[in-house]
């Protein structure tokens, strides 16, 4: 690339930063319409270290979300990454967008990790081409007829775009209802990009809380810069509402922060409230350790190993009725780190100095290569 391009990368990368900026800082307000309470200041000297620490990627740094982060859990640590700055520059320096496409597409889970850890698949449509749970290309009627022998309850979802996001687009399709949906009728619904699995019943201890919904567990590691060990930074239990199948928090799901031994915090968040209880189930929170867990994160470490591309992952896992864990789900760029504060602290923790080090020397680098020439 000739000097000029460079020059002309450059300048777009920081145009293109700026607008993201703009665009998270605008999700503030949806924080303080809960509780602008929180947002108050907090030590002014841990908010002059915070904006000078992490002035290094962005010379303007809003100190809203270490406010808002201090006052929730009453930690206050100056190393409390601000959301727009991350989702903006440091999630897309960590991580590879270009390979993220191909990371992300719920169909392509069972390309790079052990089929074992997800729910049996019995069909896939990826691009408008049916395949079959082995990825062999098959035609639409052979696609119907592996759907209308589904003799079990099933879970059907997009798989890549808008739909696939937040658990906007799953399903539960009950089949002794006898109202199972017209394979032509889902097809157009879900379109081109869509995958449809066993519905996997779920351990009693994550069942008790919602049994509608799979509970799962929001691992987020790091693979780090220095020495690509990979590192758990966060653990996060995730609970439906009564009668959603998903657990999103964006259908009203609760979140609950883990402790480093499995012991579930004494409250729950929803809406920057704290529940010391499921509000429909009234199951209480205090003294509940995940079974298990030490295998569950076990299993995510591996499995983020093999995904070499990315170093900022958020795994969704489960335990199902056999103690086997489950992957659900597998998110790189865009994976906000917010709600993953708001209990245990700065998202990076005992590595915040290697990432803030690791992306200032690579801002406008190739991770922000516009021009491909």
């Amino acid at each position: 690339m000739s000097k000029t391009l460079k020059k002309i990368n450059k300048q777009l990368a920081k145009i293109s930063t700026r607008l993201r900026i703009r665009r998270w800082r605008g999700g503030i307000k949806k924080y303080k319409a809960h509780d602008e309470a929180l947002f108050k200041p907090i030590n002014p000297e841990i908010e002059k270290k915070h904006i000078k620490y992490w002035s290094k990627l962005y010379k303007n740094v809003n100190p809203s979300y270490l406010r808002m982060y201090s006052n929730f859990s009453d930690i206050h640590d100056y190393r409390y990454v601000p959301d727009d700055i991350f989702t903006a520059i440091i999630d897309r320096i960590l991580n590879n967008v270009d390979y993220a496409l191909f990371e992300i597409n719920k169909n392509y889970y069972e390309r790079y990790l052990d089929k074992s850890l997800f729910p049996k698949t019995f069909l896939r449509k990826d691009f408008g081409q049916f395949l079959d749970e082995n990825y062999n290309f098959i035609s639409k009627e052979e696609a119907e007829n592996i759907f209308n022998n589904i003799k079990r309850d099933f879970i059907c979802k997009a798989t890549r775009g808008r739909k696939a996001k937040c658990g906007r687009s799953i399903k539960l399709f009950k089949y002794e209802d006898e109202r199972k949906m017209n394979f032509n009728d889902l097809d157009n619904i879900y379109g081109d990009n869509y995958i449809i699995q066993e519905h996997v019943k779920q351990n009693a201890f994550f069942a008790q809380f919602n049994p509608s919904s799979f509970n799962n567990i929001r691992i987020v590691t790091y693979r780090s810069v220095k020495d690509n060990k990979i590192h758990v930074l966060k653990t996060v239990l995730k609970i439906g509402r009564i009668h959603q199948v998903a657990d999103n928090s964006t259908l009203g799901g609760l979140c609950n922060n883990i402790s480093p031994d499995g012991k579930l915090s004494d409250f729950s968040i929803l809406n920057l409230k704290k529940y010391d209880k499921h509000p429909d189930s009234k199951i209480e929170f205090k003294n509940k350790i995940i079974p298990h867990f030490q295998k569950i994160l076990d299993v995510s470490k591996k499995a983020a190993a093999k995904i070499i591309c990315q170093r900022y992952i958020g795994f969704d896992v489960g335990l199902d009725a056999n103690n086997e864990v489950k992957i659900i789900e597998i998110n790189t760029v865009g994976t906000s780190g917010s709600y993953v504060q708001l209990q245990g602290g700065p998202l990076f923790g005992e590595f915040t100095d290697e990432v803030l080090n690791y992306c200032t020397k690579n801002l406008h680098k190739n991770e922000f290569s516009y021009l491909r020439m």
